[in-house]
Formats: C-alpha cells, sequence, structure tokens
C-alpha cells in the first residue's frame, strides 16, 4: 500500500560510497579490466578484463558507475597545478623526490602515508576524485557547498604569496 511519502522517496540522495575506493580505482592502471562502483551497496568491484560486460555505466538507475583510471599524464600534471606552486621550494623537493621513480598511477596509494608529501599526493588524488563524482552527480546535496568552496579554493590561479611582517 503507497503512501503520501513513497512520490518522495525517489528524490531522496541514496548513494553510498567510500571516496578512498575512487581514489584507489582512479590509481588502479594496474588493473586491466573495468572498475566498476555500485553506489546502491557501495561496493568497488575489479571486474575481470575478459569477463561478459552485462553491467553498463548507469545501470540500475544510475547507481552503477565505471571508473576509469587517471592517464599517465596526470603524474607530470600534479607538478604544473597551482596547489604545487603555492609549494615552498623545500615541499616541492619532498614531493618531486617522493615521485621520481613512480611510473604507474598504482605506485601513488602506498606512498600517501609518507609525511607531508605522500598526504599531498593523495590530496591531489581526491581532488581528482572529488571531481569526477561531482560529474556524476554524486556530491551529496548536504556537501555541495562545502565541496564548491574546496574547488574554489583549489582551483585559484594565483601562485603568489603574501609575507606578513
Amino acid at each position: 500500500m503507497k503512501t503520501q511519502l513513497d512520490q518522495y522517496t525517489a528524490l531522496l540522495y541514496d548513494h553510498k560510497f567510500d571516496v578512498d575506493d575512487v581514489i584507489f580505482a582512479l590509481c588502479g592502471d594496474h588493473h586491466h579490466g573495468r572498475w566498476l562502483l555500485h553506489t546502491r551497496n557501495g561496493t568497488l568491484t575489479q571486474e575481470p578484463a575478459d569477463a561478459p560486460q552485462n553491467i553498463n555505466d548507469g545501470d540500475d538507475h544510475n547507481h552503477w558507475h565505471e571508473i576509469l583510471p587517471l592517464p599517465k599524464s596526470f603524474l607530470a600534471e600534479m607538478l604544473k597545478t597551482p596547489a604545487y606552486l603555492r609549494l615552498t621550494d623545500a615541499e616541492k623537493h619532498e614531493v618531486s623526490t617522493l615521485l621520481t621513480n613512480v611510473k604507474h598511477l598504482a605506485a601513488l596509494p602506498p606512498l600517501f602515508e609518507q609525511g607531508f608529501a605522500g598526504g599531498w599526493l593523495r590530496e591531489r588524488v581526491k581532488d581528482a576524485a572529488l571531481k569526477w563524482l561531482d560529474g556524476r552527480g554524486l556530491i551529496p546535496p548536504s556537501m555541495k557547498h562545502v565541496y564548491r568552496k574546496q574547488h574554489a579554493a583549489t582551483s585559484a590561479t594565483s601562485g603568489a604569496k603574501v609575507v606578513f611582517e
């Protein structure tokens, strides 16, 4: 038996996911199948490359999402962002040193715990994850104002520093 509230149930935000799963999948260039995020139950699946593709992006009322790993160029592009340009010379050196032997994005997650530079790398991938989530309409309505402010702050183009004396 339907009630008056049933008509609003379909309008509720019902996507569940862990942003760390999205971050991991965006760095998942070591996997040769698809990364599938199911936001109805919050699971991330590594589909084998030879699996029949019976799930399409957007299936289950937009709860299935295929995540493509970031391109390898993302590694070099991080060093051209305003966030990198705002770092001190010592911080830039720390980040660059950490990235020296990284050839694949899958090597990034183990580095995330490596002090300041590792945290900085995680935040850059997290920025990409939030942009991916926003493009899919998966930023919860209650968090859009927070995301918009953070996005505006991280995408500022000025690398100028203010020195207080």
